[in-house]
């Protein structure tokens, strides 16, 4: 009696030179020369690959956030009990 394979896709055969890896994306079990490593590191089948999106290579300009005419920060004012009157306000 013949085992089945319970993986639910093809069994791999043996192919000289070449070895199995897991898709970081799709799990699935595929030889080394089918996959490809990704710009951020993941090792994916071909046909999980995607190219690297365009903005992540633009870069920002520089902000300049320097105040135009800075002085230095005054003293607090406290103000006692009953400074204030009703009229005052």
């Amino acid at each position: 009696m013949r085992r089945r394979h319970s993986g639910g896709g093809h069994r791999p055969h043996y192919r000289p030179g070449d070895y199995l890896r897991i898709c970081d994306l799709s799990g699935q079990v595929c030889y080394a020369s089918d996959t490809v490593k990704l710009w951020n590191g993941l090792i994916v089948k071909r046909s999980w690959a995607e190219p690297r999106n365009p903005q992540d290579f633009i870069r920002a300009t520089a902000d300049r956030q320097i105040v135009a005419d800075p002085r230095p920060e005054g003293a607090d004012v406290f103000l006692t009990a009953n400074q204030i009157t009703r009229n005052d306000l």
